[in-house]
This record gives C-alpha cells, structure tokens and sequence, in this order.
C-alpha cells in the first residue's frame, strides 16, 4: 500500500535508492533543527486532516509506550505528531537520516514528514517534490487515523 501511494505522489522512479532523499541526507548536515514547520501549518494540510487531527493524536501519543521492536516505528510515529503541531513526550529531536533503499518501506514516510518539516531549511525541492511530500504526510496521517480506529 506504501509503495502505492508514494509512487501516486512523488512519481515513478527506478533504481534500488530514492534520489530525493539521497540529496537530502546529503543536506542534513546544513539543516538548523529548531527551524522545522509543522505540516498543520498549511492551510490545505490544516483542512485536510481535520477530520482526523484527534484520532490521530491520540493514537501517535499512545503508542510509543508500546514496545517496538525497531527504533523507526516510535521515530515515524514522534514525527507524524510532530507534522501535527504537537511534541511527543520525549520532546523534539530530529534523528539523522538513515537508510534511503528502497528495501526500508518505513524510511519514505521518515524522510518525507523530515523533508515536509523542513520544507524552509534552504534544502531545494521542485514544487511537483513539495507538493507529493505533503501529500504523502497526509496520506501517512490519515492511515494512522485508520489504524487507531482499528486498534
């Protein structure tokens, strides 16, 4: 299903790595991490996941209590509140950019909500690659908010 949607909004692409988030992880060094915007800022994000911003919330707050097996899962979950306007009870800290294969389907959503956060860092992005982050933020959110409905 993640692949899917990430095809549908940043287009197909071929290769084992994702160019994108190559350069990106290139940048990371230059990105000052107190500057991030959450997606809710947007108006288009804001009305988009409103119907949802609660269930959402509660199910990203939650769930990093659980025990995850791998540190991505609390990661993704911290970020997506974060994309929401909130901090997770840990606070803020961004993480350095990991793996950018393919292979690790959870490193897209990461990359994209740390992409979309620092949409303002001096990092260059077409508008086409902007536009299918957000997208992409808001498809990952609206899929907890179903997770969390099925939990």
């Amino acid at each position: 299903m993640l692949k899917e949607a990430f095809s549908t909004t940043m287009g197909p692409s071929s290769g084992p790595e994702i160019q994108l988030f190559k350069r990106f992880k290139a940048f990371w060094p230059n990105v000052v991490h107190t500057d991030y915007l959450p997606g809710i800022q947007v108006p288009v994000v804001a009305s988009v996941v409103a119907d949802v911003l609660v269930e959402t919330k509660a199910f990203t707050v939650n769930q990093p209590d659980l025990i995850h097996q791998c540190e991505d899962y609390r990661e993704l979950l911290e970020l997506a509140l974060i994309f929401l306007g909130d901090a997770p009870v840990r606070g803020i800290h961004f993480r350095k950019p990991g793996a950018i294969h393919r292979a690790r389907f959870m490193a897209s959503l990461i990359y994209s909500l740390k992409m979309y956060l620092f949409r303002n860092s001096g990092f260059k992005m077409t508008a086409r690659e902007l536009c299918g982050l957000g997208d992409l933020c808001i498809w990952n959110n609206m899929f907890l908010s179903r997770v969390s409905v099925s939990v």
